[in-house]
């Protein structure tokens, strides 16, 4: 009898056990290398639409480097992929060309050999370092989780972007951060969603996708605070418009 009672006793000790560090386990950030950090550093400031990420399915490889070490490599975040050229990286930072850096890859259709040319030479690929193109952005921690300054409430965001193009209870809007500048101005990306169900349910199909940029002091121009995005895939032209309208300095 005295032996089954031991028995149970550490039976209940590995059961409590194998429950506390399940619970640690199940609440721990999964962690990635460093390699991968360096990569989503960038992509996370660099490209729209990537800091909502599925941790299952983020991805990043590395494809090539140039004479002077720059990396052009692979992203896919489960929802946005495509490639960037990173000019360097150091032990607290990454630095690329803002704006020009990206490109996303369109659905079922691979970039061209035009296309990776161009992206290449605005790049200076394989052209000599040119510190004072570069802009900087210091390196996520191990988790890929991006510290970002709340300086907006979600209403507040909604308000803003609502003063412009009006919502109604058919739309579905959310307003994602997405970069900062050196003067602490914040850029978003607005995604707008509608639903089309006829018999009263939900059925939202994507609708259109803005840029946003906001001050740090709360204030913003509301002539050019705005940017319609037609497709991501084509947006580096009218993240470098917005960027220019609202005088951010990467």
């Amino acid at each position: 009898m005295k032996r089954v009672k031991n028995i149970g006793v550490r039976i209940v000790f590995l059961f409590v056990l194998f429950s506390i560090l399940t619970g640690i386990t199940g609440s721990c950030q999964r962690r990635y290398s460093r390699d991968m950090v360096i990569m989503f550093t960038q992509v996370f400031h660099a490209v729209p639409g990537t800091r909502s990420i599925n941790e299952h399915s983020i991805e990043g490889e590395l494809i090539e480097t140039d004479d002077y070490g720059r990396m052009r490599f692979s992203f896919w975040t489960g929802s946005v992929k495509g490639i960037c050229i990173m000019q360097k990286h150091d032990d607290k930072c990454v630095y690329y060309y803002d704006n020009v850096c990206y490109l996303i890859s369109e659905p079922y259709k691979e970039h061209t050999s035009e296309e990776l040319d161009a992206f290449k030479e605005a790049n200076d690929w394989n052209e000599p370092m040119n510190e004072s193109k570069m802009i900087k952005r210091e390196l996520a921690e191990s988790t890929l989780v991006t510290q970002v300054e709340e300086v907006y409430e979600k209403e507040e965001l909604l308000k803003i972007f609502n003063s412009t193009v009006p919502d109604n209870e058919k739309y579905w809007t959310v307003v994602g951060y997405f970069d900062s500048s050196q003067d602490k101005q914040q850029l978003f990306i607005v995604s707008r969603s509608i639903n089309k169900s006829t018999t009263g349910g939900y059925k939202y199909v994507p609708l259109d996708q803005y840029f946003m940029i906001l001050n740090a002091d709360g204030t913003y121009d509301p002539e050019n605070y705005l940017i319609k995005v037609d497709d991501l895939s084509q947006s580096n032209a009218p993240l470098t418009e917005i960027k220019e309208r609202n005088g951010w300095v990467g």
